[in-house]
């Protein structure tokens, strides 16, 4: 209910959230309490507190820890690993990211959502000006894809690689990866 109220305002969406922590901090609900701390982690992410928001998805993954929770895990991970990439903190990023990409792979049909850490991965190195390790990482997880070339997935780690060629000045690398991914 939560995510439906953050279009309304932003502290209608905080008070909400706080009434729910309250509810799992009462009940002693740790499921409720670590999906709350990730719900804040994700909000204050969007409005750029970068500080807050690693403060509480650091609680996040603590608590989802001591529950062997890893799908909210790797949720977390995530989430804290792209706070890291936009306060530059780009090794700390990668360390994050490469542990929710491992953790994703011990969770069943997980090949999409690595995928997908792989394009987080690359942004934060596109974003920091890091262009060879954007396009390996890339690069690797193309080759490494199980799923058709046109599949969603696929079209957007060729996307992305292209963007990484056009940020690099490599515009015609990056029409052949942009074209590949329409």
């Amino acid at each position: 209910k939560a995510d439906c109220l953050k279009n309304d305002s932003k502290s209608s969406y905080l008070a909400h959230l706080s009434v729910a922590l309250s509810i799992g901090e009462s009940a002693q609900n740790d499921s409720l309490i670590a999906l709350v701390y990730l719900k804040l982690g994700e909000y204050y992410q969007e409005y750029a507190s970068y500080d807050s928001s690693v403060i509480y998805l650091n609680r996040a993954i603590e608590k989802s820890r001591s529950l062997k929770d890893k799908r909210l895990l790797v949720d977390a991970l995530t989430f804290l690993g792209v706070a890291q990439g936009f306060q530059q903190k780009v090794d700390e990023a990668m360390t994050t990211l490469q542990e929710a990409v491992k953790e994703a792979s011990r969770l069943p049909n997980s090949q999409e959502q690595e995928l997908e850490l792989e394009v987080e991965l690359a942004y934060i190195m596109l974003d920091n000006r890091f262009f060879d390790r954007a396009e390996s990482i890339l690069k690797d997880a193309l080759k490494n894809s199980p799923f058709p070339d046109t599949s969603q997935i696929n079209r957007r780690l060729q996307n992305t690689l292209g963007y990484v060629y056009m940020d690099s000045g490599r515009p015609d690398s990056a029409i052949h990866y942009l074209n590949a991914s329409i």
